[in-house]
């Protein structure tokens, strides 16, 4: 674990060797595997008690496995089945192997600058196999020689091989340093050799070393910028993305609208799908792409009624308990300085929160009060011209031509808003990562990676996960809509907001994320449009150990996304922002463990039914 780690399991190692020698010797590989672990425990058990030692040598192993073997299956030879057995071992071992290259770097800066390097291990396999391993791998060159406790019957752990080689090789404890990955056995148990001892911490490089989860060229794209985990949303997004293409098609539609903000990177994914379809030579549909600016504040100002006959139900089906009158003001379009206009007639009980904000005294008070309902009368009027100028510098008639929008998700709260706009004499359909909503028949919501409408959608219980997640990811380069401004009769253009520094966060946070997404994206797309393969479990397998995988810095990320979040709808700022950092976090890795272990099953399901399909 120090110089060579296994991308495998050793079990599963031991399982393929008992394979191949199974086809070979025509004999159950379950037989030979059983074989092999039984004489093995009941050797080591052995020798406990005897030299205090935990390991048998492989070779003595194989002798004594033989001798049970041959008595069911007398054509096997003893030379021959036991080197056999031991180069197959050799084989499937170094297979599987991989080279921490940084340690090896380390050696060889060391050994040229006059240091003396030995292995010294604590391993069933005595040194010739070692040799063979290194030799391979051309790091051989760089050790005075190879220990291994194989080769003396004695262990690191009981300090009894570093006494052997100290007397070997004739070392002064104080000039000799151990490195090795094991607390006990290479730091503790040399430095009461009286060695020095550094311990390096490489099984957290183990965990960062993948194992195989499908086949090479797919774990190839999910292993790339091992720095940045998050990245493999692409396989999500790629999945959003095809499913999208496909219901697009399948409903002739012309126009397809992504909406602002996450929709920017939504409809940069869509536009390169189609042009990798264009490039692969395949057919692709004329679907014209457009970037839809607008909030749920800037919506809601334009949709409203006038006060006496607006209930504000869009706003108070999820914002409604614990809701201060300032929090609602910002959340129906007013800006600082309305918010500053009306207290001053209403008073300090703007900034009090209520317990059930819509029925409160508060609440009706706020509506009776002159100031707040001329600023109101005047944004709806406004905002009301100007959205639906904007909508018309789209060229499209909506009374015709349905709407189809494509944005993250969830509720669909601006989808509804439009559809209120419209007095629902328009047909719109919107296309969500997520969907939670009901279904009504002229404004229909579709989830294309979770929709609890649809049980049966492939993957969806793992795709549709951490949600929040998604929210970040697609961030925009630029600020929430804060509203529109008539430019002209034919023309309006969406307000901007410049505060909240959203730029800058891009840059920082988001841009080098979307890149490598992107990049990642394309792999995807050329082997998923060029090859024959079920991607909806290929994407959904990947996801889920894109949330196993998890690191510290991807923890890091999203608590910095977090602290960074803004969002004037119903509540100012994040929730989570109250909480301490490290119980986030704590909730975070909780909430992550336990889907993990919930769809374990599952994921391993289809991974099966890949692998069949696959030989089938």
């Amino acid at each position: 674990n120090t110089i060579i780690f296994r991308n495998k399991k050793r079990k599963e190692v031991f399982k393929q060797w008992a394979q191949e020698l199974s086809t070979k010797y025509n004999i159950p590989w379950k037989i030979i595997y059983r074989e092999y672990v039984r004489t093995n425990f009941n050797l080591c058990f052995k020798k406990l008690f005897t030299t205090f030692t935990l390991q048998e040598p492989f070779g003595v192993v194989l002798e004594k496995m033989y001798s049970k073997l041959v008595k069911k299956y007398d054509w096997l030879e003893s030379t021959e089945f036991i080197d056999s057995a031991t180069n197959l071992y050799i084989q499937k071992e170094m297979e599987c192997f991989r080279i921490n290259e940084d340690i090896v770097n380390f050696l060889r800066a060391e050994k040229n600058d006059g240091k003396k390097i030995y292995l010294v291990s604590d391993f069933y396999c005595r040194s010739d196999v070692f040799l063979k391993w290194f030799t391979n791998f051309q790091i051989d060159n760089i050790f005075e020689n190879i220990f291994s406790s194989s080769d003396f019957d004695k262990e690191k752990a009981t300090t009894k091989l570093y006494k052997k080689l100290i007397d070997l090789l004739k070392l002064n404890p104080k000039n000799v340093i151990m490195y090795g990955d094991n607390l006990w056995s290479d730091v503790l148990m040399a430095r009461a050799c009286k060695l020095h001892a550094k311990r390096i911490k490489t099984r957290a490089q183990m965990k960062k070393t993948k194992k195989i989860i499908l086949d090479p060229e797919w774990d190839e794209i999910f292993n790339k910028y091992e720095d940045n985990n998050f990245s493999n949303h692409a396989f999500p997004l790629y999945l959003f993305t095809a499913r999208l293409y496909d219901q697009l098609t399948e409903k002739g539609c012309k126009d397809v609208f992504f909406m602002s903000r996450e929709g920017q990177f939504l409809k940069k994914l869509f536009e390169r799908y189609c042009e990798l379809k264009k490039e692969l030579g395949q057919e692709v549909t004329n679907i014209k792409t457009h970037y839809f600016y607008g909030s749920r504040n800037s919506i809601m100002t334009a949709s409203v009624k006038p006060i006496d006959q607006e209930n504000f139900e869009m706003l108070f089906r999820f914002f409604n308990y614990f809701i201060k009158p300032r929090m609602f003001l910002f959340s129906i379009g007013f800006s600082n300085e309305q918010i500053d206009l009306v207290r001053q007639s209403f008073g300090k009980s703007i900034d009090k929160a209520c317990i059930n904000f819509k029925s409160s005294k508060t609440f009706k008070r706020l509506k009776q009060n002159e100031v707040f309902r001329k600023i109101y009368e005047e944004n709806r009027q406004k905002q009301s011209k100007a959205f639906g100028q904007y909508m018309k510098s789209f060229g499209i008639d909506f009374h015709t031509e349905e709407l189809v929008f494509v944005d993250i998700g969830y509720h669909g709260t601006m989808q509804d808003l439009i559809f209120k706009f419209y007095d629902q004499k328009v047909n719109i359909r919107g296309y969500f990562i997520k969907n939670r909503a009901k279904q009504n028949k002229n404004n229909s919501k579709v989830g294309l990676l979770g929709d609890n409408l649809n049980k049966e959608l492939l993957g969806s219980k793992i795709t549709k996960y951490d949600t929040f997640n998604y929210e970040q990811i697609l961030r925009a380069d630029h600020g929430r809509c804060l509203g529109y401004e008539v430019l002209n009769d034919n023309y309006a253009q969406p307000m901007i907001d410049t505060e909240h520094h959203d730029i800058e966060i891009f840059e920082k946070y988001i841009k080098n994320m979307q890149d490598q997404i992107f990049e990642k994206f394309e792999l995807i797309a050329r082997k998923s449009l060029s090859g024959n393969c079920d991607i909806a479990k290929i994407c959904t397998i990947y996801f889920y150990y894109t949330i196993k995988n998890k690191t510290k810095s991807d923890y890091e990320w999203i608590l910095n996304m977090q602290d960074c979040h803004h969002d004037d709808f119903g509540y100012v700022g994040y929730p989570g922002k109250a909480f301490a950092r490290w119980l986030r976090k704590f909730v975070f890795k909780l909430k992550d463990k336990i889907f993990v272990f919930n769809n374990k099953l599952y994921i391993n399901k289809l991974k099966k039914s890949l692998l069949k399909n696959r030989n089938d």
